[in-house]
């Protein structure tokens, strides 16, 4: 038993060494490739907002029908009923008694080693989710910048063509 324990360690181990290593090679090739498509993407998509105004259109759908204030309604509702059904069926409770009961077969079985990756992969998803949100707030702000800009551009090419005639 101790041998098949030592042998699953090692595979988990060498596992999430081959998986950090496959990991960092695809992001680092996916970011160069990517970085350059979004750079474009953001200039073409601010351009095509500056001329078709889609922002202020947006901006006046939303303020007519209330689209914001009724997805926040929607997402409170289902919080609501979320924290209702949980009340009813006791579901946190029931899945962290059976988290507890896995990490306990875990202990036994592979001495933790399963809690080890399941640990690093939990750690792996929310660090994603954080470069997630933070790239889309970048995202927003290139994007506002290249509105900006595009507006400024769109200006100064009215003001030339006003000064030529």
């Amino acid at each position: 038993l101790a041998a098949a324990q030592a042998r699953a360690s090692e595979a988990l181990a060498a596992a999430g060494t081959r998986l950090t290593a496959l990991r960092d090679s695809v992001a680092s090739h996916a970011v160069g490739v990517a970085a350059s498509a979004v750079a474009a993407s953001i200039a073409a998509a601010a351009r095509l907002d500056r001329r078709l105004a889609i922002t202020e259109k947006a901006a006046a759908l939303n303020a007519r029908y209330g689209v914001a204030d009724r997805a926040a309604h929607v997402a409170e509702e289902a919080t609501a009923r979320a924290r209702a059904v949980d009340e009813r069926f006791a579901v946190v409770t029931r899945a962290a008694s059976a988290l507890e009961t896995a990490r306990m077969i875990d202990a036994k079985v592979t001495g933790g080693t399963a809690a080890d990756v399941a640990g690093w992969t939990w750690a792996l998803a929310l660090a994603t989710v954080a470069t997630g949100a933070e790239y889309v707030t970048g995202v927003r702000t290139a994007f506002t910048q290249a509105r900006e800009e595009a507006a400024a551009l769109d200006e100064a090419a009215v003001a030339e063509a006003t000064a030529a005639h």
